[in-house]
């Protein structure tokens, strides 16, 4: 499974992505707004572990996100499972290379993981959340249309929790 857009190209994690995967997860910048903050090289190891699982398991993980004018992973978006007041929610997940921001890539990015998670998917509904002061995440969402639902906490930490339904 591939995804194309204008200038993405997006895919399932393969095992030979380690090194470009580690050495953006390592990077603060890229993990500016992650939970976990930068990671090593183990940390990376089980986070590609667990998206090749997912997608084997689910049709879904997080995908790597490619420019199509130049090699190299930017970044990754997709959906995974996040347990969100105890019920398990499709959640879109994505985050770009500090120098590939601001460009409305992970808008178009989202937008193809939208389309694959209605069409060929067939889910009915995905969620998103976003920490209050993450207002890059939040243009994004709204630029996606997804509605907000309610604050929650995630993580020890307080999110804002939006929904996209698929039109009827």
């Amino acid at each position: 499974m591939r995804i194309e857009t204008d200038r993405l190209r997006l895919r399932p994690f393969a095992a030979d992505d380690l090194p470009e995967l580690a050495r953006l997860l390592a990077d603060p910048d890229f993990m500016a707004w992650s939970v976990a903050g930068p990671l090593g090289e183990p940390q990376a190891r089980r986070k590609l572990a667990a998206e090749i699982a997912s997608f084997e398991v689910y049709g879904f993980s997080k995908l790597a996100v490619e420019a199509r004018d130049a090699p190299g992973l930017i970044g990754y978006c997709g959906l995974g499972l996040q347990v969100i007041e105890g019920s398990a929610l499709p959640e879109l997940g994505y985050r770009l290379s500090p120098s590939q921001r601001g460009r409305g890539l992970a808008t178009e990015a989202a937008r193809a993981v939208i389309e694959d998670a209605f069409g060929r998917l067939g889910l009915s509904e995905i969620y998103a959340y976003a920490e209050p002061d993450n207002a890059p995440s939040q243009r994004v969402i709204a630029k996606l249309g997804m509605t907000y639902l309610r604050d929650v906490r995630l993580h020890a930490r307080g999110w804002r929790l939006y929904r996209l339904g698929r039109a009827a």
